[in-house]
């Protein structure tokens, strides 16, 4: 009897390195299969939304060119995970929130503030710490030695004695931006001259304002 020994070829063990490689080789194709998963979800809802538009008669069958470069519509879901990645990317473009100012003022009277320091270039804060030294935002302030009145202590011998407090911020800050203009942007120099008339070379005033708005900036 002849006996034949037949023998197998098996394959040869996989080493460390090929093994990692295997694994990281499996990693990435799952990560396709997810992505190309999403796309298809998210082609899907755009092409179903377009369809359910033209069976209701809410997208036109033609638009004009022009339409179609006007611009994309994403369904919201969409929308939103992509300001996600925005948000995530590059959070320096989403922009600083805007202050919010825990101060004693109208709608009326803050918007005043608001557009004539921005107009004067003027901080909002150095505005609202001179109204700070000048008034503690009353209103009704009044000088009984030399007629200085409102928010911002207007002189009547200057500027009209009955304006309403939006126009006496605006008239004030005009007038700090005027003396601001005056000095070549010195802050210190113009409050002064706000408060005297011209720069005294006294400080005393100006810092007092810089300090009252810091409390504003924080």
């Amino acid at each position: 009897m002849d006996l034949r020994i037949v023998t197998l070829d098996r394959p040869r063990p996989l080493t460390r390195e090929e093994q990692r490689h295997q694994k990281k080789l499996r990693q990435v194709q799952l990560l396709g299969c997810v992505a190309g998963i999403c796309i298809g979800l998210i082609l899907g809802i755009i092409v179903g939304n377009s369809a359910a538009g033209f069976a209701f008669g809410k997208i036109p069958p033609s638009p004009e060119p022009q339409q179609m470069t006007n611009k994309l519509d994403i369904p919201a879901i969409a929308t939103v995970s992509l300001l996600d990645v925005v948000k995530i990317a590059h959070p320096e473009q989403m922009g600083e929130p805007s202050p919010i100012w825990d101060v004693p003022l109208t709608d009326e009277e803050m918007t005043a503030l608001l557009e004539t320091c921005e107009a004067g270039q003027i901080h909002p804060s150095i505005g609202l710490g001179l109204i700070q030294v000048e008034s503690s935002f009353r209103p009704d302030a009044l000088n009984t030695a030399s007629g200085c009145y409102g928010y911002c202590q207007l002189n009547p011998k200057y500027f009209p004695s009955d304006l309403a407090p939006a126009d006496n911020i605006r008239t004030g800050m005009e007038y700090l931006a005027y003396q601001l203009e005056r000095y070549d942007g010195d802050l210190e120099a113009a409050l002064t001259a706000y408060n005297a008339g011209h720069d005294t070379g006294d400080r005393t005033y100006a810092d007092m304002v810089i300090t009252a708005a810091a409390t504003f900036r924080g």
